[in-house]
């Protein structure tokens, strides 16, 4: 009885030495944290650039207001941000310290806006006349992928997102979702919504793309679909909430967007795999271009498939078109 009761005691101290770090590790999930860039409006034709903490709600203003700013970006180390703004009577794409100072124009001759940094921070995509460029960061050698005649809906204001390996950009064109090889080659429709939607974002471990659609209606949820095609899934149903603008965390847990509830404005956290809203911040205007850095919980491409599946149940109704 005695060597029994030994057995037994061994075999429930080896199960909990084995089940308690895996259940300690769902138990101490980080928090969502880093800052969300994004522009406001602050006057009349007054805009000004701002970041929000996302652990304090802390709201900071970065660089003085421009006549115009509707694209913000940071770059992949969170040192510097590139946006499209409106200075002496143009549009321009501009970078500035992550602080607000040192600003710097690196628009090429036939303007642009959209601008979106690659993953290796070395290249900037943006939109111009209506086609799709790839530059230098520092505004060298503009080179178009893709537009006009083949792609006459290009718009600068639609959203884009690089694939986190750099070899793919997602784009809207024709109120679709599309997305082109960084070579400009294999460009292909992902999407079948005729929509004029606000933003795109491409999950870290680069197997979603989510982007605001209403999906029947009356108001704009954020929906998921793989960047090989297939159907859309809706990650969060809010009745009262109209999303827009999605930006992935840097760790792929969460996507913040910009709400409009009724007549007031502001930035709410979406849990990807519970579906569960947060309100974040409120904002007196309309909360546009978010942009989600946290260098310190950037998720690569190379080691995703070793992390915890932070978004399985999305990834399951997406593979099999069903909740």
């Amino acid at each position: 009885m005695r060597t029994r009761f030994r057995i037994r005691y061994w075999v429930l101290i080896l199960a909990a030495s084995v089940a308690l770090p895996f259940l300690d590790a769902a138990a101490q999930l980080p928090e969502p944290s880093g800052q969300i860039a994004f522009t406001t409006r602050v006057a009349p034709n007054l805009f000004q650039i701002m970041s929000v903490d996302v652990r304090t709600s802390k709201l900071r203003h970065l660089g003085n207001p421009f006549a115009g700013a509707d694209i913000v970006r940071w770059s992949p180390d969170g040192r510097r941000i590139a946006f499209h703004g409106f200075a002496n009577g143009r549009w321009r794409l501009f970078t500035m310290d992550s602080d607000g100072t040192n600003v710097n124009e690196i628009s090429p001759e036939s303007g642009g806006g959209n601008p979106e940094w690659s993953p290796d921070g070395q290249r900037i995509a943006f939109v111009a006349n209506a086609a799709l460029f790839v530059m230098g960061a520092n505004g060298a050698n503009p080179r178009q992928l893709i537009g006009w005649p083949n792609f006459p809906g290009l718009m600068s204001q639609i959203g884009m997102d690089w694939s986190p390996d750099g070899k793919w950009l997602a784009f809207g064109s024709g109120f679709e979702v599309w997305i082109v090889g960084a070579n400009g080659e294999n460009p292909r429709q992902l999407t079948q919504i005729r929509q004029h939607f606000q933003g795109l974002t491409w999950s870290p471990d680069s197997e979603l793309i989510a982007f605001p659609f209403d999906g029947g209606s009356p108001r704009l949820d954020i929906y998921a679909m793989s960047p090989l095609g297939g159907p859309t899934q809706r990650i969060a149903e809010t009745r009262d909430l109209n999303e827009t603008h999605p930006s992935w965390s840097p760790d792929g847990r969460h996507i913040a967007v910009s709400g409009q509830k009724g007549g007031g404005h502001g930035i709410s956290i979406l849990n990807v795999e519970s579906g569960e809203v947060q309100t974040l911040v409120e904002t007196p205007e309309w909360a546009q271009s978010l942009d989600w850095c946290d260098p310190t919980r950037r998720l690569s491409v190379t080691s995703a498939a070793k992390q915890p599946e932070a978004w399985g149940r999305l990834k399951q109704w997406i593979a099999t078109g069903s909740q």
